[in-house]
C-alpha cells in the first residue's frame, strides 16, 4: 500500500484529534455506553497507530516504530489539549498530574512504537518478506479483534452490561478485516506461519497491557 506522505500525516493528525481528543472529552456526554466504550477504547488508539505506520513505513521497521511512537504521543497530546478546551486549564492539568498522566504519555508513546513495528512489518513487500508481512497483519488482527473480548473476560465484567457487545463486535469485525487483508496479500501458507508467531506476540502484548494497568496505570478500556 503506497499512500502519499501528506495524506498519511493528515490522517494521523485528524485521527489523533478525533480519537484521542474529541471522543475522550465529548463522547461520554452522549450517554451511550456502547458508543463511548468503542470510541474511547485503547484498542482504537492501537488501531490508529497500526494504520498510520502501515501506510507510512513501507517495510522499514525504524520508520514504523517512529510513526507509531509519534502517533501515540499525538493521541495523548490531543487528549489534554481538547480537555483544556472542554473543561478548562485546571481540568487538563489535574488530569496530567493526578491521573498517572505522565505514565500514560510514556505508555502511549512506547506502546504506539510497538504497534508501529507491526504496521511496518505489514507494509513489507510480500515477494521479499512474506513472513514479516503476515506476522504484522496477524498480530494486529488478534490484538484488535480479540483484545476487547479478552479484556472484558479477564476483568470479570458481565457480558450483559449495557453496550458491552458494541465494542466487542466492532473491533472483532476490524480484526477479521485485517486478517482477511493479510490472507489476501500474504497467501494462505505464509499467513498461517505468521499467525502462529502472531498469536504468541499478541498474547505477550495484551498481558503486558493488563499488568501495566494493574500497577503503573489506572484501569481503562
Amino acid at each position: 500500500m503506497t499512500v502519499p506522505r501528506a495524506v498519511v500525516i493528515g490522517f494521523a493528525v485528524l485521527g489523533a484529534l478525533v480519537i484521542g481528543g474529541v471522543a475522550q472529552a465529548y463522547a461520554w456526554r452522549l450517554g451511550h455506553d456502547g458508543l463511548t466504550d468503542t470510541t474511547n477504547s485503547q484498542f482504537g488508539w492501537m488501531l490508529l497507530c497500526f494504520v498510520v505506520a502501515w501506510a507510512w513505513a513501507r517495510g522499514r521497521v525504524a520508520s514504523g516504530l517512529l510513526a507509531g511512537a509519534l502517533t501515540g504521543l499525538g493521541l495523548t497530546a490531543s487528549y489534554y489539549c481538547v480537555q483544556w478546551l472542554a473543561e478548562g486549564a485546571h481540568s487538563a492539568l489535574s488530569q496530567l498530574t493526578g491521573s498517572h498522566g505522565l505514565a500514560w504519555t510514556v505508555a502511549a508513546t512506547c506502546g504506539g512504537a510497538l504497534v508501529g513495528v507491526l504496521g511496518a512489518l505489514a507494509s513489507s513487500r510480500r515477494e521479499r518478506h512474506p513472513l514479516r508481512k503476515s506476522v504484522g497483519f496477524s498480530t494486529a488482527a488478534l490484538i484488535v479483534g480479540l483484545g476487547p473480548l479478552g479484556w472484558f473476560a479477564v476483568k470479570g465484567d458481565s457480558f450483559n452490561s449495557n453496550g458491552i457487545w458494541v465494542p466487542i463486535t466492532f473491533y472483532g469485525a476490524v480484526g477479521v478485516s485485517l486478517a482477511l487483508i493479510g490472507l489476501r496479500e500474504c497467501g494462505f501458507a505464509s499467513f498461517l506461519r505468521g499467525l502462529l508467531i502472531g498469536a504468541s506476540a499478541a498474547l505477550v502484548m495484551l498481558a503486558g497491557l493488563l499488568v501495566l494497568q494493574g500497577t503503573v496505570l489506572y484501569t481503562t478500556f
